[in-house]
């Protein structure tokens, strides 16, 4: 049975319309699209340490990326404004720093990164739930949202009193959600539908 969200025509899929090479890069980005998820859940599963690590030396490149581009815009482009130039500089700089404390204590920042992520998942969530109770008072199924807001709360608070523990069972979480996702995303590639 099709959903009236697949019915309608901006989400409804019409395999006569499809091109072959069409089809076939479908297929492709799905295929590998789930080989990807699939093999960075087993990584998070099995080596999360190391996993973690790998995120964090890519994010120390990014910063060093971004942070040349900074520099390089603030001076190279003609005719900015003095103080445009002075905050891509000084923009550009601190991401430098931080690309290098990164390689300096790799293991370190990836810890605190995954502190740093936990908590604010945790703060996130007491907002919500203070949010969802505050909701409640105007809405039509209150029990749901009084629910809830108590729930997020309680998880919140959890996730801020033991983030160690925490972060460890996020990234388990994480890793099995890629893993199914990405077979998920294989099946369907594997099962789309053949184009003539």
């Amino acid at each position: 049975m099709n959903s009236p969200f697949m019915q309608d025509p901006l989400f409804h899929w019409d395999i006569s319309e499809i091109t072959r090479r069409g089809a076939k890069m479908l297929r492709t980005v799905q295929i590998v699209g789930g080989i990807i998820s699939a093999i960075l859940g087993l990584c998070l599963l099995f080596w999360p340490g190391r996993s973690l690590i790998a995120l964090t030396i890519i994010l120390g490149i990014y910063f060093v990326a971004v942070g040349v581009i900074r520099l390089i815009g603030a001076f190279a482009i003609a005719g900015t404004p003095t103080g445009w130039r002075v905050l891509e500089a000084i923009t550009g700089v601190l991401m430098l720093i931080a690309a290098a404390i990164i390689f300096k204590n790799t293991g370190g920042s990836a810890s605190f990164i995954l502190l740093f992520s936990a908590i604010t998942i945790g703060v996130s969530w007491i907002f919500e739930g203070f949010v969802s109770l505050t909701e409640a008072a105007g809405a039509f199924h209150s029990g749901w949202s009084i629910f809830a807001g108590i729930i997020s709360i309680i998880a919140g608070m959890i996730i801020i009193f033991s983030p160690i523990t925490s972060a460890l069972t996020l990234i388990t979480l994480s890793g099995i959600a890629l893993i199914v996702f990405g077979i998920i995303a294989l099946v369907r590639g594997i099962t789309f539908p053949k184009v003539r």
